[in-house]
């Protein structure tokens, strides 16, 4: 079991003065109201009421108060047991603290300080999003330069494609015996030699047709 610590804190109006949480009456009054909206639903009429006799109590050092609970339990007729318990239940809701003390004449102890908690807001960190990374499209930019490069090889494929067309139309039949190509391509073009080439081996042909009927 622990040893309860000593009490070191000797009441007197300047150690009340350097306890206290407000700086006026106004602010005093705006925490009390603010903490009856706040817990409305966990403070009952008893409980309020001793919360309405501290808020009383606390006015000439602003949030400090030191009536003793057997006082306050006569002030509202109830017992000085229940204040006890009240107070223990404001002090878990963080309404108030309360401290040992002991007289300065024989060091006893004496009355406890009850003081009032300012209300903490609590900061909120905002932590800012990750920024995404837009990326970037890799699309080459068509450029007045590129754009007459893309048109000259175009231009150029064409040309390539040409000839192409052209020594279709130059070209005579491999079955053509090569000596005749060789005589006949200088006096007829392509396309004339082809067709003369075959209409003769129709005709050949139906000749040899006609001859094997006729035997």
């Amino acid at each position: 079991m622990e040893k309860k610590k000593g009490i070191t804190i000797i009441a007197g109006n300047e150690t009340y003065e350097n306890l206290a949480t407000f700086k006026t009456i106004d602010e005093l009054n705006k925490t009390v109201r603010t903490y009856k909206e706040k817990f409305t639903d966990q403070l009952n009429k008893t409980q309020l009421a001793v919360l309405n006799k501290l808020h009383n109590y606390s006015s000439k050092f602003f949030g400090v108060s030191f009536r003793t609970k057997k006082h306050i339990a006569e002030d509202l007729n109830i017992s000085r047991r229940t204040v006890i318990r009240v107070c223990l239940h404001l002090e878990s809701l963080g309404i108030i603290k309360q401290l040992e003390m002991k007289r300065k004449s024989d060091m006893k102890q004496t009355s406890n300080a009850i003081i009032i908690q300012p209300i903490i807001v609590e900061e909120q960190v905002v932590t800012q999003a990750p920024i995404k990374k837009v990326e970037k499209c890799h699309t080459n930019k068509t450029t007045t330069k590129t754009l007459k490069q893309n048109i000259q090889d175009i231009h150029i494929r064409k040309e390539d494609v040409t000839p192409s067309f052209q020594s279709d139309s130059d070209f005579i039949d491999y079955h053509i015996p090569q000596s005749m190509r060789m005589k006949l391509q200088h006096a007829f073009d392509a396309k004339v030699i082809n067709e003369s080439f075959k209409n003769a081996k129709n005709i050949a042909k139906k000749a040899a047709e006609k001859c094997s009927l006729l035997a």
